[in-house]
């Protein structure tokens, strides 16, 4: 776990380079003799020998003048003697942790290299990664196993400062093994984070375990996702979304008449066609043969008109009115669809500004700005507009057919 207090954050996932810091204080390593190897704590790690050595050079945000925390995920192939972390210049005060026999200890050197306290556990389980971690006050230093507190020692702090070494240090090997995440903070971490830190993550992370059957799906957890949206949403969304939604079902049944009569008067004219075999001669007045085939409609209007050249201009005039009475009758209701397409999405956009006003002005009345705030509101405002577009979209394509 990282916040402001975290001066150094290093893990080794798809290194290609020297180390990087995940901080904003960009804390880099200059210099590094480990390798990347797959199977880390979380992800990648670097592989030490006792030759290995990784440097994070001196710098402002790693001077501690009363005390911090230094943290990191270590897995050693044996019993050895070996640094893993030191904090400090060569000759001045330091922090060191590192592997002493079957054991781990936390020894802080004042100036000249005295040894000013050791916080040592007892025999570490190898071959097994194991989080780490060596706390100072102004009196007390601290070491960590996996969270729990194995050894302390009353010392009177000096004021630390950089650089960080990984692996070998000066006038001490290295030590045989794969380290991950390290981190370093500027204050004394408190028992119940470094338990947090060494339940939550590592490679069996404990702080929260889910079984095989609450597991969810990706598609589940979308549900989920709009779930709570739906929850969000607020009365005045749920009036847009209603008001779309009958727009939605009067255009669908428009487009289903449409379908169903447009379907009835092709069958109708070839009907019509193949009784009088396309002859104007022929007809009929059959009455299901009237309400089915426009043609038929038309034809019959034609045939009321007497035969002359001087009923020319009436017989035109008659079949154009005709016309123009099957085409009122195509369109009849067209025009819902037409409403639809324009009045959904700003119907949508009405909801959704509506909610953002309602959200900025509930932030205004309590004072509290958080995203955990403002999220729900603006999500459920903008599930208004996604409702109308949903609605508006479809009848674009029978409407241009």
């Amino acid at each position: 776990m990282q916040d402001k207090q975290t001066v150094l954050a290093l893990d080794f996932e798809r290194l290609t380079g020297l180390p990087q810091d995940r901080t904003s204080y960009g804390n880099n390593a200059v210099r590094a003799s480990a390798k990347p190897v797959a199977g880390g704590a979380i992800g990648d790690g670097l592989a030490f020998t006792p030759d290995s050595a990784a440097e994070v050079p001196s710098a402002p945000s790693l001077a501690f003048p009363a005390g911090g925390t230094v943290a990191f995920w270590v897995r050693a192939d044996k019993a050895q003697d070996g640094a893993v972390l030191t904090l400090g210049a060569a000759g001045g005060p330091a922090l060191a942790v590192g592997f002493r026999g079957d054991g781990i200890e936390a020894q802080l050197r004042g100036p000249g290299g005295a040894t000013l306290g050791v916080a040592a556990s007892g025999p570490t389980p190898f071959r097994t990664w194991r989080h780490v971690a060596a706390t100072l006050t102004a009196d007390t230093l601290t070491l960590y196993i996996d969270g729990e507190a194995k050894g302390s020692a009353k010392v009177a702090t000096p004021a630390l400062a950089g650089p960080v070494l990984l692996g070998a240090a000066p006038g001490r090997p290295g030590f045989t093994g794969s380290l991950d995440e390290v981190e370093v903070s500027n204050v004394a971490r408190s028992a119940g984070w470094l338990q947090a830190v060494a339940l939550g993550s590592g490679p069996e992370g404990r702080l929260v375990s889910v079984g095989a059957t609450e597991q969810k799906s990706q598609f589940s957890a979308y549900l989920g996702l709009l779930a709570t949206i739906a929850a969000s949403v607020s009365v005045d969304g749920w009036v847009i979304i209603m008001l779309i939604g009958l727009l939605a079902a009067l255009c669908l049944e428009v487009a289903v008449v449409k379908s169903l009569t447009l379907d009835q008067m092709d069958k109708g004219d070839k009907s019509y066609l193949a009784l009088t075999g396309g002859s104007t001669a022929s007809h009929t007045d059959d009455e299901a043969m009237l309400a089915r085939s426009p043609l038929c409609r038309i034809a019959r209007v034609g045939r009321s008109v007497r035969a002359g050249a001087a009923q020319a201009d009436l017989l035109r005039s008659a079949i154009g009115r005709a016309l123009i009475e099957e085409a009122n009758r195509l369109n009849k209701n067209m025009v819902l669809l037409t409403l639809t397409i324009s009045g959904a999405p700003f119907l949508g956009l009405l909801g959704t500004v509506v909610g953002v006003m309602i959200t900025f002005a509930a932030i205004a009345a309590s004072g509290d700005v958080n995203v955990n705030t403002i999220a729900p509101g603006i999500s459920a405002a903008i599930a208004t507009t996604v409702a109308g577009l949903i609605v508006a979209i479809p009848p674009c394509s029978p409407t241009t057919f």
